[in-house]
């Protein structure tokens, strides 16, 4: 019973916490079943971050605490416009959490399907270029994706 109030009973942040002295929650940008992902104003720099939050039930398993760390410690390593700048990883009354840049923009499926964009063969071919050059900077760092 406790591990399903764990699981299903998270609530994320309200509009104004302030996480760790630093950050302050503004919106909740997504919830999944690893964590819960905040829009946040860093106090630090007065810009967006994104804040995301382990979930309590997945950092009592060790895969998923390593998982987190994981993709922390790749985050970190990651300077390449195409990725958000890696803040800080940290722990913040017993909930583990990563802050990140926030990138303002749209996705490719916002674009093609609710806005109606199309893109020609050459268009394609460059944005497929941009994706191919972000890859290959994870592969140059032995990152696999």
């Amino acid at each position: 019973m406790f591990n399903l109030i764990l699981k299903y009973g998270e609530r994320p942040f309200k509009p104004g916490t302030q996480i760790k002295e630093r950050y302050v929650t503004k919106q909740v940008l997504g919830m999944g079943s690893y964590g819960i992902s905040y829009l946040a104003e860093d106090q630090k720099t007065g810009k967006p971050a994104v804040v995301k939050q382990l979930r309590s039930y997945k950092a009592q398993s060790k895969k998923g605490l390593h998982s987190f760390h994981r993709e922390a410690e790749i985050l970190s390593k990651i300077h390449q416009e195409a990725f958000p700048a890696f803040n800080e990883a940290f722990q913040w009354r017993k909930k583990n959490f990563i802050a990140m840049e926030y990138i303002d923009g749209e996705t490719f499926e916002d674009l093609i399907f609710i806005k109606k964009d199309s893109y020609d063969e050459k268009e394609s071919f460059d944005i497929l270029l941009k994706v191919l050059m972000a890859v290959k900077n994870l592969h140059e760092k032995e990152i696999v994706h």
